[in-house]
């Protein structure tokens, strides 16, 4: 499913047989924090099966990140091994070129030659210092299966909740960085459905 026909703002005519959703990836990427915390407060965690295989978009909200590059991204989902109920994924970031929220995530430095990095483990969260929600996806980047430890992603833990029990397409997410004891809010972060790995 293209991510176009996902993130239209102007709601459709229910006479048009097209489901209006008010959530969607560019108004979450607009919202302020109170909001996003009282969404994500209510969502769920996606299931593996809905998420493997796929890579999806995402906007960081917070705009310290812009300066940093990395306000736009793609985050990828694969399973480890085994089967789902083994409860383990891993996962990966790709760069992509920081243009405006409503341009293409076009990888960097092309889509052929896309660059992985910022690997990180994905388990269901039991708790454990941090503790934003009860019932979401732990992406643990000091878990990571792949890449440097000096990598500066490895102090993160994010926490994705799916908003909608009918959509899983469009995720929310919450960034820490954990450094020792110290444990800082970095940025709510939007994930949207965007390309099957590989294409």
């Amino acid at each position: 499913m293209s991510a176009s026909m996902m993130s239209q703002d102007v709601a459709s005519s229910p006479r048009a047989g097209v489901q209006h959703r008010y959530l969607t990836f560019n108004r979450l990427a607009q919202m302020g924090n109170a909001e996003l915390e009282r969404l994500f407060a209510q969502g769920k965690s996606p299931s593996f099966e809905q998420i493997d295989g796929w890579e999806f978009r995402g906007w960081n909200t917070n705009p310290i990140t812009r300066p940093l590059m990395i306000r736009k991204f793609r985050k990828g989902f694969t399973l480890r091994s085994g089967t789902y109920e083994d409860g383990e994924m891993i996962g990966y970031n790709v760069n992509v070129r920081q243009n405006g929220l409503r341009q293409p995530h076009l990888a960097l430095p092309n889509e052929l030659d896309a660059f992985r990095h910022g690997y990180f483990l994905i388990t269901h969260y039991t708790g454990g210092g941090i503790d934003p929600h009860k019932d979401a996806l732990l992406l643990d980047y000091q878990r990571g299966p792949i890449g440097s430890p000096l990598h500066p992603g490895r102090v993160l833990k994010d926490f994705v909740v799916q908003l909608e029990p009918d959509n899983p397409d469009l995720l929310l997410g919450k960034a820490y960085a954990k450094i020792g004891p110290l444990v800082v809010f970095v940025s709510f972060f939007v994930l949207e459905r965007y390309n099957l790995i590989g294409r």
